[in-house]
């Protein structure tokens, strides 16, 4: 006999506001980019945006990671939920892709 909890709805919210967390922020750093476009292409030609352009592509890359994570995150759950029978919630609750 499985001695496994049932999946947990709120595990499953947990997971998806990490996507949401990391596609809101990446938005955000999308529109403010396209915002200061003219300023941003000054400030590399001049040589005064290498130090922020290294520490905005390392915090993009990691949030995609972050995402990518949590998005394995809701298939296992998935599978999980299949496995065990529970009724799935993937109807009520769907990732902001």
């Amino acid at each position: 006999m499985d001695t496994l909890p049932p999946p947990n709805p709120l595990v499953k919210k947990h997971f998806l506001k990490g996507i949401d967390f990391s596609n809101e922020l990446l938005y955000t750093i999308e529109e403010i980019t396209k915002k200061y476009n003219v300023h941003i292409s000054q400030s590399i030609k001049m040589g005064h945006f290498h130090k922020l352009d290294k520490s905005m592509t390392y915090v993009c890359k990691h949030l995609v990671e972050y995402k990518k994570q949590h998005e394995k995150f809701i298939r296992e759950y998935n599978e999980y939920e299949k496995k065990y029978s529970y009724p799935s919630t993937s109807k009520r609750i769907q990732p902001k892709l």
